[in-house]
């Protein structure tokens, strides 16, 4: 399905208005098809082959890296859009909240990552040490933050001197936290009541601001023009739908193939999973009376770890799940992973490759078919998320 939006639409409005293609071949009238298009065809996109995820390849096993969690990422985030879409009483209200366009999904999918260095999240925080302390950069360094960045400035092959030159939906559905380290916009989202996810200060580092943030300091004129068609559909800490949908998808993708990688290189162990949701789902009561420092100090034992996440979801995100829906999670999971998945330990075989697929294929249609769409969302999540649980 293409899209057809006239240019005069403006979410379709770039930066550039005429510019030439600059060498990039448009494939479609789309402009928002067009973005796909000028982010795949990127040497940013094209690196990420080269980014390793959390888990190192070693010997033969086939493990994501950026480029492949991209693709899959891309693919839940069209099929969020188009489902969203299809659905006469939901798509009145996307349409309301600004839109949601399965060319602008799939390419903030495809470019989402672009600025992620390797080594995950460790990675992005000895960098982020570096830039602020050797360098005295107050912004830091933030993976988000250098996505937007090279798509508005730093990406000098595409169809203008500085940047990809995008649609403003494009460049806004790359905003998966709105908003810069420091100060703007004001108030500030790490000052709001309930902060939205990601705009508390990270506690190791005091003083730094958000923990997470989309644009530096010189981007926050890029961030407030491709966020101005949404000025009156959304709050100014929200993401957009399309982000939303990019954001959501992310997650899913990543919770399928980290237990894809996991379980091919042995780190999920069945004894030890099916111990760890065994003790929890047997001896719920007694670990929930278990004071805290007891939990932490004891976190090996089987059935702790995961009560000490039941307890952290409860104090951030309680409006996910009450009680019984928790255990029903636990004990479905343990169901699928423990006795199917992992009951058969990974030997790279065709047939285990094919459980594995079952799996995942399974799992990803459930959590895309949870999804909804909400009009006032709680500040911890956006538009579009997974269903709660009751």
């Amino acid at each position: 399905m293409v899209s057809e939006v006239p240019q005069r639409d403006p979410r379709a409005r770039r930066r550039d208005e005429g510019a030439e293609s600059g060498g990039f071949a448009e494939l479609s009238s789309s402009p928002f098809r067009a973005d796909r298009d000028r982010l795949v065809a990127s040497p940013y996109f094209a690196r990420l082959a080269g980014v390793t995820q959390v888990v190192s390849a070693s010997g033969s096993a086939l493990l994501h890296n950026r480029l492949t969690h991209s693709l899959k990422v891309a693919q839940v985030a069209r099929s969020i859009a188009e489902r969203i879409r299809s659905e006469p009483g939901v798509a009145a209200l996307v349409a309301d909240l600004g839109g949601c366009d399965p060319d602008v999904a799939e390419a903030a999918a495809l470019g989402h990552d672009l600025g992620h260095p390797p080594f995950g999240h460790l990675g992005e925080q000895v960098l982020d040490r570096i830039a602020r302390h050797r360098y005295g950069l107050a912004d830091g360094f933030e993976g988000n933050a250098q996505t937007f960045r090279i798509v508005t400035t730093t990406e000098v092959g595409g169809p203008v001197p500085r940047g990809l030159n995008l649609t403003a939906a494009t460049r806004a559905s790359l905003l998966k936290y709105p908003w810069a380290r420091l100060h703007r916009p004001k108030p500030h989202p790490s000052e709001l009541p309930v902060p939205p996810r990601g705009a508390a200060e990270p506690p190791h580092a005091p003083g730094s601001g958000s923990a997470k943030f989309s644009a530096y300091s010189t981007e926050l004129g890029e961030l407030e023009a491709c966020r101005a068609p949404f000025a009156d559909r959304i709050d100014y800490w929200q993401q957009t739908v399309e982000a939303s949908v990019m954001d959501l998808a992310d997650d899913i993708a990543y919770a399928i193939h980290d237990l894809q990688d996991f379980h091919r290189i042995g780190v999920l162990q069945h004894a030890s999973v099916a111990a760890e949701l065994g003790h929890w789902l047997s001896g719920s009561a007694e670990l929930a009376a278990l004071p805290e420092a007891e939990l932490v100090d004891h976190h090996r034992k089987p059935g702790r770890s995961l009560e000490h996440l039941r307890r952290r979801l409860h104090v951030k995100d309680a409006w996910i799940a009450d009680a019984g829906a928790f255990a029903d999670a636990v004990a479905l999971v343990r169901t699928e992973l423990v006795d199917e998945l992992l009951g058969i330990p990974f030997d790279g075989s065709v047939e285990a490759e094919q459980a594995t697929a079952r799996f995942s294929a399974r799992w990803t249609a459930r959590l895309v078919g949870g999804v909804v769409v909400t009009p006032s969302p709680s500040p911890r999540t956006g538009h579009v998320t997974l269903e709660v649980a009751q």
